[in-house]
């Protein structure tokens, strides 16, 4: 077979090498020029090749600057094609730039820390008793940490809250109580002053460091404040130094940091895991080393104190995974849907290419005969779909900005670091990687009928036809976009039906025109005292709590409308607080196998009735469960069926944890009542006690503060709830006034965002792969228009053409709807994450996917299949 003769290659190796930098076109066009040249006056190659790198840039951008402009007059020509397709780009890349953003600013992107990839969560779980990530027993963060091997520095703090007081004004504000070495493991510098040192955290200290946000909404940033007092729960606290704006852990609306000053009991603490732990790994040591040092650590505390430590082990994780651990998946997994929504956009678009590619045969063809190289005919095309997947990408650019700006108060509740998540650098280079992959998938399709075009058939043929191949091919493209969408789908139909399964089971209560609040007398303590004066003052001030808090019910009872009124330390759906264990007199012994944990929550007599709560055997707390009589508890039916079976319970004793050496207190079970979640509505129901809050010995630290809950009431009534609280707590502040609904509702928020999202990329999802099968039919439909003409003519009936497209469309869409289910079925674990209280092979969820992409493929082949009839056998044969 002979070669195409090319004038260039008379030149020597070395020349045609750095000619080869040039456009084709320009060697084709000029090759004799350049060869007599170089043949005449044989130039050293040093200046020949410096010359070749001067004036190739030039020449490459002339050729892209011409493709460029053919390219946006061919989508001018076809307005119809470019608004489509643009738009179906834009809608898939603007989703899955949005969810790559919220996934990098959550997941990926290293915390605003400096040094944040040393930092770690030191916390322990015990997962036979139901505690994972469950806090830190003071005493064994110390064995863990004493190893100065390990950690560079490591620190424990919790949160608190406190009232502010600025004149008459009362605010609740949230705040990080923290251990001496917080801010050695936290590196950052203040911006004014200084941090908390080992110094401060004694007995009586009042140094606080405030946060940037406080500094500047609630002090009005005032340049002077480092050195002033401000005033919290009674108590005067200076102010020694401010963070600067990113630094705000824990939490972001923590307020400000102050030693956190426990007693020398409390940092002996076994038992109690009620404080958090962060550490600084020294350079050189590995999370993994260090995680394999403590679990050996803890096994041995569990061996030398098996009464607090048995069956506990310890998790060190980096402080970031450990921050976003519980949202990881559900994240993941939304970014996924999109992008196989995304796909779903490009196939489709794919699809618009290759019939419009197919339908450009005859001119592409002439193109070629006229002298244009293939490679020249390729490159176009090729620079058509970048065009396209450019202005769908910045499109899409909008359209995530927008989808962010919807979702940043959707999910700032239960996702942390939300306000963190911003489109920057990493996600431009993202959308440039989708955009080069979307114009590379557009390419590979759009050029297929040019590769190995046959100039004679294409210009012998008077309308363009697609080969059984490329038939098959589009209509391939069409199934894997029906696949896709079905398995979209099926992802939403298991949500929705986990919602619908939250929502409608037996919560325990009815949150209907239940109103409630938080207040917590703000009242000084001293957490240094000796045990036996803090525990009087602690029964000092219970008493005196409980009388507040019963003048304020009488208070509320008499405001307009409201019928009931009851009080706990914290309401269900509310979170794991305060989690401790009893046992059963007749254990021998007091160890870790024979204590029930179980949730403690004090509540004021007429709680149950005011939320709704069955007593299912025995009574509620009564007013004439007080200090000093029977010491009485409820259970809920969770710890009763979990404890005694079937058994009545009623009468039966527990004890509790009391003061060491001391016989522990005892308490007769007098009432049963419906289980609740106190954490969550989608979490595992654990089993819990309810105490008479006169007779509260636990359920509360440092503070006596209740959620108070009023039947009947309704937001309208909050100023005069605030004039009541007042009047029996003077310097007290009302904060987290809020209907049960909203927390039921916020309890299931991240379940509905997961709808939300999964539920309008799969609406998405359907729309394009009904366009998808409608697209492709009509292309069938004018493709097959000399057979459907000669079927016409020789007398077929009408309806059964309109069913021969309409099977088409069946076949298709049934392809499709098969694929999708078998991989949805063979994802079962993908989907493991989504549900709550159903199947991940929800049958109902199987069906309702498939069943819509088969309706909705249906919907599509009208038109065409109305098409098909109106063909007219003369005007076709007379083509």
């Amino acid at each position: 077979m002979s070669t195409r003769y090319h004038p260039l290659r008379e030149l020597p190796l070395r020349y045609r090498l750095w000619l080869a930098l040039l456009p084709g076109h320009v060697r084709d066009e000029h090759g004799r020029e350049l060869r007599d040249d170089l043949s005449d006056h044989t130039p050293s190659l040093v200046p020949f090749a410096l010359d070749i790198l001067r004036a190739a840039p030039a020449a490459h951008w002339d050729v892209l600057r011409q493709d460029l402009s053919l390219a946006l007059r061919q989508l001018r020509r076809a307005p119809a094609f470019a608004l489509i397709a643009g738009l179906t780009l834009a809608a898939g890349i603007g989703g899955n730039i949005a969810f790559f953003t919220l996934v990098d600013g959550v997941l990926l992107r290293q915390l605003p820390i400096a040094g944040a990839d040393r930092l770690v969560d030191i916390t322990e779980e015990n997962v036979g008793r139901g505690m994972p990530t469950f806090g830190v027993a003071p005493a064994n963060f110390h064995d863990f940490t004493r190893d100065s091997a390990l950690f560079q520095a490591a620190a424990v703090y919790t949160r608190r809250s406190g009232t502010l007081r600025l004149g008459e004004a009362r605010e609740r504000v949230a705040y990080s109580a923290v251990s001496g070495d917080f801010f050695r493991v936290f590196v950052d510098r203040p911006i004014a002053g200084r941090t908390l040192q080992r110094e401060d955290d004694v007995a009586g200290a009042s140094a606080i460091v405030l946060s940037y946000g406080f500094w500047q909404r609630t002090l009005g940033g005032d340049p002077d404040i480092v050195g002033r007092t401000i005033d919290i729960d009674g108590t005067p606290l200076t102010v020694v130094g401010i963070m600067p704006q990113h630094f705000t852990f824990p939490n972001p609306t923590t307020a400000f940091w102050r030693p956190i000053a426990l007693s020398e009991g409390e940092w002996g603490a076994r038992g109690a895991r009620f404080v958090s732990a962060a550490a600084r790994l020294r350079p050189g040591v590995s999370g993994t080393e260090a995680s394999a040092t403590l679990a050996t650590i803890a096994r041995s505390l569990g061996t030398q104190h098996p009464r607090t430590n048995e069956g506990w082990t310890v998790l060190v994780r980096e402080l970031r995974d450990a921050r976003v651990s519980r949202v990881r998946s559900p994240l993941l997994f939304v970014w996924a849907a999109g992008a196989l929504v995304m796909l779903i956009a490009v196939a489709n678009v794919a699809g618009l290419f290759l019939t419009r590619a197919i339908g450009r045969e005859r001119e592409v063809a002439l193109r070629a005969a006229l002298g244009a190289r293939t490679g020249r005919v390729v490159r176009q095309l090729v620079t058509e779909g970048l065009v396209l997947a450019s202005l769908g990408a910045a499109a899409g650019f909008a359209i995530a900005y927008l989808v962010l700006e919807r979702l940043r108060p959707l999910a700032t509740d239960f996702v942390p670091r939300m306000h963190e998540v911003a489109i920057g650098g990493r996600t431009v280079w993202y959308t440039t990687g989708l955009v080069v992959i979307t114009a590379a998938l557009l390419a590979a399709v759009a050029t297929s009928p040019v590769r190995g075009l046959r100039l004679w058939e294409a210009l012998g043929t008077t309308r363009a036809s697609a080969s059984r191949q490329r038939r098959r091919l589009q209509r391939g493209i069409v199934v894997a976009e029906i696949a896709l969408a079905v398995f979209v789908l099926v992802a939403g139909a298991l949500v929705a039906r986990s919602i619908l399964g939250l929502v409608s089971q037996p919560m325990g209560f009815d949150p209907d025109a239940l109103l409630t609040f938080r207040v917590e007398p703000p009242w000084p303590s001293n957490i240094m005292e000796s045990h036996d004066s803090i525990g009087a003052r602690m029964m000092a001030d219970r008493r005196r709590a409980t009388a507040g808090y019963d003048a304020l019910a009488e208070l509320l009872a008499g405001l307009p409308g409201v019928r009931l009124v009851g009080a706990i330390n914290r309401l269900p759906l509310t979170g794991d607080w305060w989690t401790s264990g009893v046992r059963l007199p007749e254990s021998q012994d007091g160890s870790a196998d024979n204590r029930i944990p179980a949730y403690v929550r004090p509540v004021t007599p007429g709680y149950f009735e005011a939320m709704g709560t069955r007593v299912l055997r025995g009574r509620g707390p009564s007013a004439a469960d007080v200090a000093g009589s029977e010491r009485v508890v409820v259970v809920d039916a969770e710890f009763a069926r979990r404890v005694w079976g079937d058994a009545n319970p009623i009468g039966r004793a527990v004890l509790f944890d009391g003061p060491p050496n001391q016989p522990p207190p005892r308490a007769r079970v007098v009432g049963v009542v419906e289980a609740m979640h106190m954490n969550r509505l989608d979490a595992e129901l654990r089993s819990t006690m309810y105490v008479p809050f006169a007779q509260a010995i636990e359920g509360h630290y440092l503070d006596w503060g209740m959620d108070v809950v009023m039947r009947g009431a309704t937001p309208r009534l909050e100023p005069e709830i605030r004039q009541a609280v007042r009047r029996v707590f003077p310097n007290a502040a009302v904060f987290r006034v809020s209907s049960m609904e909203e927390i039921v509702a916020v309890s299931t928020a991240d379940r509905r965002f997961q709808f939300l999202v999964i539920g309008v990329f799969g609406g998405l999802a359907l729309l394009l792969a009904t366009i998808g099968v409608g697209g492709t039919l009509l292309l069938s439909v004018r493709e097959r228009g000399r057979e459907l003409a000669v079927r016409v003519a020789l007398g077929a009936r009408p309806d059964r053409l309109w069913w021969s497209v309409q099977r088409d469309a069946l076949l298709l869409a049934g392809s499709g709807a098969v694929i999708g289910s078998a991989a949805a079925l063979a994802s079962a674990r993908v989907f493991s994450t989504l549900v709550y209280g159903v199947s991940v092979r929800d049958p109902l969820a199987l069906v309702v996917g498939p069943t819509l992409v088969i309706v909705s493929g249906f919907l599509a082949a009208a038109v065409p299949a109305t098409r098909a009839l109106r063909v007219s056998p003369v005007a076709v044969l007379r083509d």
